[in-house]
């Protein structure tokens, strides 16, 4: 009698643990499917932009952006670093900085100090001018524009220069790899 007692206890404990595993494994199922479901929503998740001066909408998704978002962008970098004074360049390529990717930054950030401290000595004072509509080219941003510079206040003559930015969205947000001037041969 005792013995059946103990088998009918042992039956019952062992049940309760199957159906205990049982909703282990369903949690753990529909965890998975949920994580899977809010990735993919993430992944799929558009912003719609509509700055204040914009004629149309900017649209921004996990990993890419549309047309009128990079010509965007690409004009904003342009204005930090191809268009400064020696008392506004030190200020706006600390802000271009904060655009670099956590890859290219220590070289940005090196490139760019060194930059800064020739733009003071020099008494360096430059515009860049768009002169052609920027074309994309896969993950590469292509300006050609007038470059006017003035060195210790003397005007140097005009120079046409083509710069290339090159690119990527990630997780919605935009990050320089490269910025560069092109040499045509």
């Amino acid at each position: 009698m005792l013995g059946n007692r103990y088998l009918s206890l042992l039956n019952r404990v062992t049940r309760e643990n199957a159906l205990l595993k049982l909703a282990l494994v369903c949690l753990t199922v529909i965890t998975y499917l949920q994580y899977r479901q809010s990735s993919e929503c993430r992944s799929q998740a558009t912003t719609v932009l509509l700055p204040p001066n914009a004629i149309e909408k900017m649209v921004i998704s996990a990993d890419n952006a549309d047309l009128a978002y990079l010509r965007q962008m690409s004009r904003y970098i342009v204005s930090l670093a191809l268009t400064y004074t020696p008392s506004t360049a030190q200020n706006q390529f600390s802000e271009l900085l904060g655009m670099y990717d956590a890859a290219a930054y220590a070289g940005a950030r090196e490139t760019l100090e060194k930059m800064a401290e020739t733009i003071k000595t020099t008494n360096l004072t430059q515009t860049f001018h768009l002169q052609e509509k920027i074309r994309v080219e896969e993950d590469v941003l292509v300006l050609k524009g007038l470059v006017l510079q003035t060195i210790n206040n003397e005007i140097q003559p005009p120079s046409t220069s083509e710069y290339r930015i090159r690119y990527k969205v990630e997780a919605g947000r935009f990050r320089i790899l490269e910025l560069w001037r092109y040499e045509t041969n």
